[in-house]
């Protein structure tokens, strides 16, 4: 029964209702936007099974009275690490860059990685067609992405065609699922890193240097393992090998979090970086989803204000308080359901573009229990936020006592409440316009302010293997 009495009271208050479910709605939307994105950020690597045991090699070089933090290392320390080198199971180095392909007389630049075969098995790379086993055995080898072989072929029969790299062919021999793209191992194509290695560019600039730092190197660690004795001993090598002084140091650094902890100082880390950015995206979408909850408040509560003849012609006729309770939670709960269901439906609408903009692939997923769990606490609170305090105060009255206050407006209590929330929502809405707007200035500083020189005729352009191996001739027919 209170069910049919509180539809009937909503489709009575038609314009009311509306902009309450309407606020409410937009402002779960644009937060649940924002809270995806800051979910995806903070589950980087999420799809990689062992990423409690992998681990990238960083390097503290001295620069003055300061150290400085790299996460790049020399190609020989592959060598070093695929010995016996105690804890450690296995390492691969990784360079990541660019390629231009060609394929039937199409060009396309797609990023990918030079790689050891070993990381097959660090990451457990997930192939749908090939054998990982035998993938760079063939001279000059290519893995695609499924994604890559939807792009130039048009059937999934791919492995023996070959794809062509300035004038050399190579030879596909594996494809494999596509990676996520908030992760550290995403990647198009992947390489032998031999064939780099090998490059007679790079051999003669830093492949041949224990100094030469080009290449990111991952290590996978035995369970147990003591990675402060890890660290020591690579440290020792390195001061031997590298000639960087005695206040040098190699590490291991924990590839969980790597992404987002990269804050360091004086070669330590400082527990800063990008989940800086992370945690104020978090906040400003807690902002906007507080102030569309006291948003709804204020308007339940203004409403339920206007209401004292209805509450006091209920009470007359005997209904009693629980039932008005009872009545106003139901009200608040079915607003609170249809303004829900509304925020789910906009945010599917939204997410394509969405996506398109960030370059990610976001998803509402109701297997998740945080994406479950933190629709049934938003409608929780915003029911008790909206139903429970009016339907507690104005239930609390007798009926003559109800009908007084038609005519003294609000009470005390009710309107410092009202005007305490809505102090606090206009703070809070103060806080990021103006923000936004520094924000916008700031940025429209960095692209008008001058840069020192003329740019009109200046051309940049990406340097190929081939513009390395012959730059002289280059430069001179510029």
């Amino acid at each position: 029964m209170n069910i049919k009495q509180s539809f009937r009271i909503i489709f009575r208050n038609k314009k009311y209702n509306l902009l309450n479910i309407a606020g409410l709605a937009i402002g779960i939307t644009a937060s649940a936007l924002i809270l995806l994105w800051a979910e995806y950020q903070v589950n980087d690597n999420r799809t990689v099974p062992k990423l409690k045991y992998l681990y990238e090699i960083g390097q503290n070089q001295p620069y003055g009275d300061q150290l400085r933090t790299l996460f790049t290392s020399p190609s020989q320390i592959s060598e070093v690490l695929d010995g016996d080198f105690a804890g450690v199971r296995r390492c691969s180095r990784f360079k990541k860059t660019d390629v231009e392909f060609l394929s039937a007389n199409e060009s396309f630049t797609e990023n990918g990685a030079y790689v050891d075969s070993t990381l097959f098995g660090m990451i457990d790379l997930p192939i749908i067609a090939g054998n990982l086993e035998t993938a760079f055995e063939p001279t000059f080898p290519v893995l695609i992405s499924r994604k890559m072989m939807e792009k130039i072929f048009n059937t999934t029969d791919v492995i023996g065609n070959t794809l062509q790299i300035e004038d050399q062919l190579y030879e596909i021999t594996g494809v494999f699922e596509d990676r996520e793209t908030n992760g550290t191992f995403h990647f198009e194509w992947l390489i032998p890193m031999r064939i780099l290695a090998n490059d007679p560019v790079e051999k003669k600039q830093v492949a041949e240097k224990w100094g030469g730092n080009w290449i990111n190197c991952y290590v996978e660690i035995e369970p147990g393992a003591n990675v402060p004795e890890i660290n020591r001993k690579l440290t020792t090598i390195f001061i031997e090998r590298a000639g960087w002084g005695e206040r040098s140091e190699m590490f291991i650094y924990p590839l969980k979090g790597r992404r987002l902890y990269d804050e360091f100082t004086d070669g330590k880390p400082t527990g800063g970086g990008y989940i800086t950015t992370v945690r104020t995206f978090f906040w400003v979408g807690i902002a906007i989803l507080l102030i569309a909850c006291i948003n709804f408040m204020n308007l339940a509560i203004a409403r339920s204000g206007k209401r004292a003849v209805e509450i006091g012609l209920r009470k007359t006729f005997g209904v009693k308080y629980l039932g008005m309770i009872r009545l106003f939670m139901t009200e608040s709960t079915l607003i609170t359901a249809i303004s829900i269901l509304l925020a789910i439906l906009s945010t599917y609408l939204c997410l394509p573009a969405f996506n398109q903009m960030t370059g990610y692939r976001l998803a509402i997923d109701f297997t998740n229990p945080y994406h479950l769990f933190g629709l049934i606490a938003v409608g929780i609170i915003c029911t008790l936020l909206s139903g429970l305090y009016p339907a507690l105060y104005l239930s609390s009255f007798s009926p003559i006592q109800t009908l007084k206050k038609l005519n003294k407006g609000v009470a005390g209590g009710v309107a410092f409440v009202q005007k305490g929330l809505v102090v606090f929502q206009f703070a809070i809405s103060f806080i990021l316009i103006s923000t936004t707007i520094v924000i916008y200035m700031q940025i429209q500083h960095v692209h008008k302010r001058p840069l020192g020189l003329n740019i009109n005729h200046l051309v940049s352009f990406p340097v190929t293997d081939e513009i390395k191996r012959d730059f002289a001739a280059v430069r001179q027919e510029l």
